[in-house]
């Protein structure tokens, strides 16, 4: 979800504030304010929204309005400076490391070498055909290895956020204290 007040914050029921779910966005187009050239993998959302969000920061227009500024958005695009942006939308279904690495393999061939990749989300990958974990702690455990792994292979930064609600059921007790 996206908040349209100015800041962009909300308030959790504790009254802790937070942000919305725009964090590998915002990482992104300050990368490409550097001149950095992004891969994002996208698993939950949809394409369309996710460039609107990452032009809309990127040209301080509302997320709902760019489509009816294309002149302007495609003049401040061409503007020295920015990086390049490559958004791969996948289906949850298809969404495995492997897939990601033959993607960006491909890009390389073409000569876009990534500075950054993100990875929207970890909870959305899938373990390599075949291979099995008890449970979800085991799961993402090695996934984020892979992820490490391969960044580290890559030697360039790889960011990928998690939903942690769906770790919770409803006997669940938060220490929320520390």
């Amino acid at each position: 979800f996206s908040i349209e007040e100015e800041d962009k914050m909300f308030l959790l029921s504790d009254f802790t504030v937070v942000h919305n779910s725009n964090l590998l966005i915002a990482f992104s187009r300050h990368a490409n304010t550097l001149n950095k050239k992004v891969i994002f993998f996208s698993f939950e959302i949809g394409g369309i929204d996710m460039l609107r969000r990452h032009i809309a920061g990127l040209t301080d227009i509302r997320q709902e309005d760019v489509q009816n500024h294309k002149e302007f958005i495609e003049a401040r695009l061409q503007t020295a400076g920015l990086g390049e942006f490559i958004l791969v939308e996948e289906r949850a279904t298809t969404a495995r490391i492997s897939t990601m690495k033959n993607h960006v393999e491909y890009f390389k061939s073409t000569g876009f070498y990534p500075d950054m990749i993100m990875v929207d989300s970890l909870n959305q990958l899938k373990l390599p055909v075949g291979m099995k974990y008890e449970g979800d702690n085991q799961k993402f455990e090695y996934l984020a290895e892979e992820l490490r792994d391969w960044a580290n292979d890559e030697q360039l930064p790889l960011y990928t956020v998690f939903q942690t609600n769906r770790c919770l059921d409803l006997f669940s007790k938060v220490n929320i204290e520390n």
